[in-house]
């Protein structure tokens, strides 16, 4: 019996040999895929070397090779450069935010803009497309924008108290792409990116898809605890910061001044790159201080306008320092994420005419009034204005159990164990968009559902 042979190989994966058969390399990586999905494997899972996974095996070094790299182009595993070979987290995790189209069921799971405004962007796109030059809007030119289009962001950043120069703003497809190109250009696989506990769900797929590291920082009312961030840059290697400094996703926590300074502190000190998110500050009757304006050279500022204008408006306004500006338009250029010429029109003569001020005016009084009818049902929170919430649930409780509850009662919510980075943690939570009924009536009426499924708990 060879030497390598024994049983009690200490290795993080071992295959069954005893179902090996031909090919040898499809058949490694069929029970590695296998024990990746059945989660016997679990994320960032470190595996064995290959040449002592072949020494194990008795084959040859190009056999596992070959089995590692058919994973790695399926997904399922991820190579860091003097690290070793790790399980990829997004085909461990699966994403069940979405729901098959059912017209009993109240959706508030998903969180949508008050549709019935389009037609403010419908009105100014026809506008834009009788305009002499329209024929322009569908050419390649000016992938960041044209230069009115730039200057419509400037003003409308400005009215989000975000001052900053036309050479610093391009026009991008969406915040999610944005959200991509960022990550994509900025960090590499294994790096490791600061988050809040509870945070934006399709920024966590998309760090796992890129096999980005996310450590979660613990939170209170204001968001992110500086105090553990600190410790975690003191223990770890962290490159990067993802925040949602105003209405954060799904926690709804606003920011102030004083923990932005605490935390650029602790972000300039280490030397992190901050990518700042801010969806939902429009909501806000007076604008707040951004982070970018306290640590403007080491801050990406991402606007996105699908949720205060129309969500067929993939337009994301990004305030990038000079010294990445190069690199992060040059990713965009090279996987072909330009901004939309014509969606940029659109957004800029919205600007101009101020028919955007009147979509975010009225939009702001209904998310009142939806505010108002989420308070009757729920009086211990009082919110202000607000797209959705973000509701404590009672310890007896389990998020994940109650979302599935709750769709067989009709209603289609989210758990936090949809937006939780790292262990769960014991206290769930829930997210109610309110944003995507079809009338106040079904709101109230998926509401009293809601209560009374917590209520039937207690």
């Amino acid at each position: 019996m060879p030497i390598n042979s024994f049983d009690d190989y200490p290795m993080s994966w071992i295959p069954n040999k005893s179902k090996l058969k031909k090919p040898i390399y499809l058949s490694i990586a069929n029970e590695l895929i296998t024990d990746i999905e059945e989660g016997v494997l679990e994320a960032n899972t470190k595996l064995p070397p290959q040449r002592e996974l072949a020494d194990y095996l008795d084959l040859n070094l190009s056999t596992i090779t070959k089995a590692f790299k058919y994973c790695e182009l399926n997904g399922y595993i991820y190579g860091i450069t003097g690290k070793g070979t790790f399980v990829s987290q997004n085909r461990v995790e699966k994403n069940d935010m979405f729901l098959s189209a059912n017209e009993k069921i109240t959706n508030l799971g998903l969180v949508e803009p008050y549709y019935e405004y389009d037609h403010y962007s419908l009105k100014v796109a026809q506008e834009v497309l009788r305009q002499p030059n329209a024929l322009t809007l569908f050419t390649y030119d000016s992938p960041i924008g044209t230069k009115s289009q730039i200057a419509s962001a400037k003003r409308w950043l400005k009215e989000l108290n975000v001052e900053v120069s036309e050479d610093q703003i391009a026009i991008f497809p969406g915040v999610q792409n944005t959200l991509t190109i960022l990550l994509i250009a900025m960090f590499h696989p294994g790096d490791r990116i600061a988050v809040d506990k509870y945070t934006y769900t399709n920024f966590v797929k998309l760090a796992n898809q890129l096999n980005l590291r996310l450590v979660p920082i613990e939170g209170d009312q204001e968001g992110m605890l500086p105090k553990v961030l600190k410790q975690e840059c003191s223990n770890k290697e962290i490159k990067g910061i993802f925040l949602m400094p105003t209405l954060s996703n799904p926690t709804n926590t606003i920011m102030g001044v004083a923990r932005k300074k605490e935390l650029s502190k602790i972000i300039k000190e280490y030397e992190l790159l901050l990518i700042e998110d801010e969806t939902y500050n429009f909501l806000l009757d007076e604008p707040v201080t951004p982070l970018i304006s306290i640590i403007p050279e080491q801050t990406i500022y991402v606007h996105g306008v699908s949720k205060e204008f129309s969500a067929g408006l993939r337009v994301a306004f990004v305030v990038v320092p000079e010294i990445l500006r190069e690199c992060i338009l040059d990713t965009a250029i090279n996987v072909n994420l330009k901004g939309n010429a014509l969606s940029a029109e659109i957004v800029s003569r919205l600007i101009d005419t101020k028919v955007a001020k009147t979509m975010v005016r009225k939009k702001r009084r209904k998310a009142k009034r939806y505010t108002e009818i989420f308070k009757r049902q729920f009086p211990s929170h009082t919110p202000n204005i607000r797209f959705f919430q973000w509701i404590q649930l009672p310890d007896s409780i389990n998020a994940k159990e109650f979302e599935e509850k709750a769709t067989q009662h009709e209603v289609r919510i989210l758990g936090s164990h949809q937006f939780v980075v790292g262990e769960q943690v014991k206290q769930s939570y829930i997210r109610i968009a309110l944003s995507s009924v079809k009338s106040e009536k079904e709101l109230e009426t998926s509401l009293v559902k809601l209560k009374a499924l917590i209520e039937s708990y207690q």
